[in-house]
């Protein structure tokens, strides 16, 4: 949303879904609703909020509310992945979703916020929050994990409370352990979904260190031998639609099939081709309903994998209507002699 009336537009179309206090699921429209809560109360716009009441307490110089003023002190290219190789990419930012993302910092104001939550709220200049709200803010529901912006999790015997925050082309963890005392931030100029488990695996395995403990294994299958896989059937795929490109000829006159007695509509050959199209929409319906995310969020953090499964469907109808309609064409001398 690029305005607070896009906001509340898109807001009016939300539906529930589950009753309150029922179960948990995680949303970025629920944070959109609180930042229209903070401005609403505070009378003042988002982001000159958060510079009053937590930049400036905290002498967070080096963070920003906006990309310009980001860039002009030096912000970081950001990148995303496509099949394996980052890409250099200047994404929209918006900021009508300070309250969900798109907040900038470095990792030195990043140590500052976290000391404030290891301090009891309080910063250099004044305190931000209370006792009593810092203690609701690390606190998670009966029988649940996830507090008021942070993930109540352990690392061995020892409790964690983390975070991640990323947008396409830029990812970031945050960790404190509020017994031993320390708090770790750490920041990238890329992002991929495929990135971000290796990611929080990854300030996991610095908060093991930090306590003492081994971090855990790693994943059998890795960020990047998962790339090569992707990219291996990426190249595979490429062969065998051009092969079925360069032999889609055989097609011409498959109706004088029906010579036989077999109707078109129920052939043998001619259901087979609408197997490749039925599989590639599926896969476009599909993926979104597996990984839990909108086909635009998926076109957002996965590009390279999202625009296969849309140029691969695209490219299945186009064949198998091609196929069909050769099929229906009588053969000819030439034809035969092809």
């Amino acid at each position: 949303a690029a305005t607070r009336a896009e906001q509340m537009r898109l807001l009016q179309g939300v539906r529930l879904a589950n009753d309150p206090g029922r179960a948990f699921e995680y949303s970025n429209a629920n944070y959109w609703l609180l930042g229209l809560i903070v401005e609403s109360i505070s009378d003042e716009p988002y982001d000159a909020y958060v510079r009053r009441h937590i930049f400036d307490p905290l002498d967070m110089h080096d963070s920003f509310t906006s990309e310009d003023d980001a860039r002009a002190h030096g912000l970081a290219q950001g990148y995303r992945v496509w099949f394996g190789f980052p890409r250099a990419e200047t994404l929209p930012y918006y900021s009508r979703e300070l309250s969900v993302g798109y907040l900038i910092s470095s990792p030195d104001d990043m140590g500052k916020y976290l000391l404030a939550h290891l301090n009891g709220g309080r910063g250099p200049r004044s305190r931000i929050i209370s006792d009593g709200g810092l203690a609701t803010l690390h606190a998670a529901p009966t029988g649940g994990s996830y507090a008021m912006g942070w993930l109540v999790d352990s690392v061995a015997s020892a409790q964690i409370l983390w975070h991640t925050g990323a947008v396409a082309n830029y990812h970031s963890d945050m960790l404190i352990a509020p017994k031993p005392n320390f708090g770790v931030a750490i920041f990238a100029n890329v992002n991929n979904f495929l990135l971000e488990r290796q990611f929080s695996e990854t300030i996991k395995g610095v908060g093991a260190l930090l306590l003492g403990y081994d971090p855990p294994p790693p994943a059998a299958l890795r960020y990047r031998e998962t790339y090569w896989i992707i990219t291996l059937a990426a190249a595979l795929w490429i062969v065998w639609r051009l092969y079925q490109v360069a032999t889609i000829r055989r097609w011409i006159g498959r109706r004088d099939l029906a010579r036989s007695g077999i109707t078109f509509a129920w052939r043998p050959d001619i259901l087979a081709v609408l197997v490749d199209p039925g599989v590639s929409v599926g896969l476009v319906f599909g993926l979104p309903r597996l990984v839990g995310a909108p086909l635009s969020t998926l076109r957002w953090f996965v590009p390279d994998l999202t625009d296969w499964v849309l140029v691969n469907m695209a490219l299945s109808l186009v064949l198998a209507a091609s196929r069909l309609v050769l099929a229906q064409r009588p053969n000819t001398a030439n034809d035969l002699a092809s």
